[in-house]
């Protein structure tokens, strides 16, 4: 599950319309993005619920994990969480990626 705020979903609308609107591309991004998107409420202390529908689709009961990915974020099984960031951190040993390449630009 992702989350993201409406300025976010903003600038991802943008970026889909500079497709050609009458592309299958243009088609699949704003069918398969904007059709699966709910909205959603913060009561006073920030908190929100998760429909039951997304819970099942991932394999949430009791406990999730949140993961923060810059502009957005995902929930999560706790068990996904921890399978996820282990494949990362395979990738970016496997590429000799580090954060201080990157930060210093020179990642190449």
């Amino acid at each position: 599950i992702e989350g993201l705020s409406v300025s976010r979903v903003n600038e991802i609308a943008l970026r889909i319309n500079n497709l050609d609107f009458f592309s299958d591309e243009h088609d699949d991004f704003t069918t398969s993005i904007f059709s699966e998107m709910i909205p959603t409420n913060l009561d006073k202390e920030g908190r929100f619920l998760l429909p039951e529908n997304l819970k099942n689709f991932a394999s949430i009961k009791n406990e999730v994990a949140f993961i923060g990915q810059g502009y957005f974020f995902q929930i999560v099984n706790p068990k996904v969480a921890l399978e996820l960031q282990e494949r990362s951190r395979d990738r970016l040993n496997l590429n000799k990626k580090t954060l201080s390449k990157i930060l210093s630009g020179r990642d190449e």
